[in-house]
């Protein structure tokens, strides 16, 4: 199976997010080439300073937040620093079919770019809050085979042709653990635009 992806590395964002005592890390999928992020929104929490880092180039930027949106666990940010970069090419989550290959990109573990690819095994999953208070029920997910890291949140799911039809928002664990299960679970990329769409509007 090939994938193409590696021509669209500038619109992969690391998000290091400094809070009052640590360092968090997480991924963002730039939107235009003003240098928009959409993102989740338990990957910047209640971050103090946001810093972005385009895979591209390896450079680090300041940014600043747009607007959230809790329930939906999503985020915009805004680069202050590039006059452009790299916008991803969107897919249409619709036309996504369980058995379709796809790959999760994103920070896993803060350690750098990763990818795991995948079938998707369901659509329209309803998946839980976290045990540690994080992000509420969230209906609609895509969910697939690509071993969704800690890190990877707010990165791109991507189809074979390299076009984005999900934000990476939760990985599936083991039951009675916190280890790793091999699924990864994506907000269709249809609905997080939509969402996008109204907090740039002020709704």
């Amino acid at each position: 199976m090939h994938w193409r992806i590696a021509s669209r590395r500038a619109w992969w964002a690391s998000l290091p997010t400094r809070g009052a005592e640590s360092v968090k890390v997480g991924t963002g999928i730039v939107l235009n080439p003003s240098g928009l992020v959409l993102t989740n929104q338990h990957v910047i929490g209640q971050g103090t300073t946001l810093r972005v880092a385009t895979f591209n180039d390896g450079q680090t930027y300041p940014a600043a937040q747009v607007a959230v949106d809790s329930a939906g666990d999503l985020a915009l940010l805004q680069i202050q620093g590039p006059a452009h970069v790299q916008a991803a090419a969107l897919g249409d989550s619709a036309q996504v079919r369980v058995g379709d290959q796809v790959a999760s990109i994103g920070n896993g573990y803060g350690k750098g770019l990763g990818i795991g690819a995948g079938p998707v095994t369901r659509l329209g999953v309803t998946i839980a809050p976290s045990s540690d208070g994080g992000i509420e029920p969230m209906i609609g997910m895509i969910e697939a085979r690509t071993d969704l890291r800690a890190g990877a949140s707010g990165g791109a799911m991507v189809n074979t042709a390299g076009e984005v039809i999900g934000i990476d928002t939760a990985n599936g664990i083991v039951s009675g653990t916190r280890v790793p299960n091999g699924y990864g679970y994506a907000i269709p990329i249809n609905a997080a635009l939509e969402v996008a769409n109204e907090l740039l509007a002020g709704n």
